[in-house]
């Protein structure tokens, strides 16, 4: 599936110098070991699995230099009682590095990939004999995953394809408060000095703005068009949202729609009134973060925890009285509940863990990723090490000092990369309401509730001979949309074009496109 972008981790794996993966490993004896027959860890076993997925330098722990020296590996090798070697690609190609394993016929056991954006999807990957149908294994040897599935049956029927057949284990998310992290952010000291209350319609927006420009704001709105492009609050207010959704049973995709032409004129409206950005057709995010703190701008689009989290102790440290806040996706009509917003499926498909058809050991494999959904497992993939990264207070795991205020001044993150698999892997998610620790962030959560779940296209998959065109489609189409959209507000086309910019995109391929999601979206159904 063509899929938005992630911003909790840069994703999976990429072109590897043909190199330091090392092929499936035997257990000494060269047969598959019983010891997965038990559900007690750690399994008796002197089999040795190899497990491939994407590994970035850690800051402030200079001496990891793979997932192999992280504290987290030495734990999960303890408390499974497997040997595990972890080996990573190099490179930014993930697909060119999977290929090159593919080819090379020397697959890891176990295989970490985004499965829906493999040619074909995981059907595909199964049919051709590079991953293992995981049915059986998931039955016998994966019981906490198992439980977890059976009361979870939106998620059971999201991680098969579309016969049905298991693929990986994947990274779930534990309830819907983990689903939501982006949105409208805006500097509250300065709606309090202008004795403005947050905005939540469009008009509301609009005079916030304006005020804020009149107080000296320079470009009271920034953003990078990237985030227009994953989840924009302004275009959704008129009743839809960036690329493919589901409505009334329909894929509909957002800027082939009317209300694209309306959250367009907004946009050159604010354009030249010098409310938004002149360079937001440029800008990049590290551009945008140095706007919302240098006073240049007072509001955008950003994330609850490496936006405005970041933002508010840079302020704190500084002094200088900033207080940002999250702001209600805008509608525009008072009283109204946003339709859209960002939300992500509680199945993310980055980060799957799946067996390739050259593991020798496959039960061993699926007792091993099995671990990450059980509650020592959990609390392991989550919060770290018992006693180092986290203690029990109350009953529920809690992070210590050093994670969440470090005395040697190591970033959250990287701690936490140290210590957990942080940005998602083979468990369920529950680390990410604690890492807001300020009240303004855990509030901004809420602040951006929308309706958008029930308008998400699901996981579906095309089939192999439909994903390669269905790519090339979308890639001529997004290219020309952002083309035309740049032209639209900054006002060198006119928006009296819309319709033929809407033709354009259907010669390009839209209606095309649109059908094969519309067939897999059928046959999801039919799951």
């Amino acid at each position: 599936m063509i899929k938005r972008k992630k911003i909790l981790v840069a994703l999976l794996v990429t072109v590897v110098a043909a190199t330091s993966v090392i092929g499936c490993s035997k257990s000494k004896s060269g047969t598959s070991s019983n010891a997965a027959t038990s559900n007690k860890y750690p399994l008796k076993t002197d089999a040795t699995l190899t497990w491939w997925f994407n590994f970035s330098p850690i800051a402030g722990y200079g001496d990891v230099k793979s997932e192999n020296d992280t504290d987290f590996a030495k734990e999960l090798i303890k408390e499974t009682g497997v040997k595990i070697k972890f080996v990573h690609p190099s490179g930014n190609d993930t697909s060119g590095a999977l290929n090159l394993l593919i080819a090379s016929g020397d697959l890891p056991d176990i295989v970490e990939n985004d499965w829906y954006s493999f040619a074909g999807g995981p059907e595909a990957a199964i049919n051709n004999g590079t991953i293992t149908k995981l049915n059986d294994l998931i039955s016998k040897d994966a019981p906490n995953l198992k439980a977890y599935l059976k009361k979870n049956t939106d998620l059971d029927k999201a991680i098969k394809t579309d016969s049905g057949d298991y693929y990986v284990f994947p990274f779930l998310r534990g309830d819907d408060r983990l689903t939501t992290y982006l949105g409208p952010v805006v500097r509250k000291d300065l709606l309090d000095k202008l004795g403005l209350q947050s905005p939540t319609t469009i008009d509301e927006y609009e005079n916030v703005l304006t005020k804020f420009k009149e107080a000296g704001i320079k470009a009271p709105l920034t953003f990078d068009w990237g985030a227009i492009g994953w989840s924009t609050a302004f275009v959704e207010a008129y009743g839809v949202k960036p690329g493919i959704y589901v409505e009334d049973g329909k894929v509909k995709f957002g800027q082939a729609e009317s209300g694209y032409k309306d959250f367009l004129t907004l946009m050159k409206r604010w354009y030249n009134k010098g409310l938004l950005d002149k360079n937001f057709a440029t800008l990049t995010g590290d551009q945008k973060n140095t706007a919302m703190t240098s006073g240049k701008s007072a509001m955008t689009i950003g994330l609850g925890g490496g936006g405005m989290g970041v933002w508010q102790a840079n302020a704190d440290k500084a002094g200088n009285g900033y207080k940002y806040a999250g702001a209600k996706y805008p509608v525009l009509q008072k009283g109204e509940t946003p339709k859209f917003g960002q939300h992500d499926s509680r199945y993310t498909t980055y980060n799957a863990a799946a067996i390739s058809t050259k593991c020798k050991n496959p039960d061993i494999a699926a007792r091993v990723l099995d671990f990450g959904y059980s509650k020592k497992g959990t609390y392991l993939y989550n919060f770290g090490v018992k006693g180092k990264s986290y203690t029990i207070e109350n009953g529920k795991p809690t992070y210590t000092k050093t994670v969440m205020d470090n005395p040697d001044g190591i970033a959250r993150s990287s701690v936490m990369g140290n210590f957990t698999r942080y940005g998602g892997a083979p468990t369920v998610q529950q680390y990410l309401t604690q890492q807001l620790s300020m009240p303004q962030q855990r509030e901004a959560v809420k602040t951006w509730t929308t309706d958008a779940e029930k308008y998400m296209l699901p996981q579906v998959c095309l089939k192999s001979d439909e994903s390669s065109d269905a790519a090339s489609i979308i890639n001529s189409i997004n290219t020309y949309v952002n083309e035309m959209s740049f032209k639209f507000i900054m006002g060198t086309e006119p928006l009296s074009k819309f319709d033929k910019f809407v033709d354009q995109m259907n010669k390009l391929g839209l209606q095309k496109y649109l059908k094969y999601y519309q067939d897999a979206l059928g046959r999801y159904n039919k799951r």
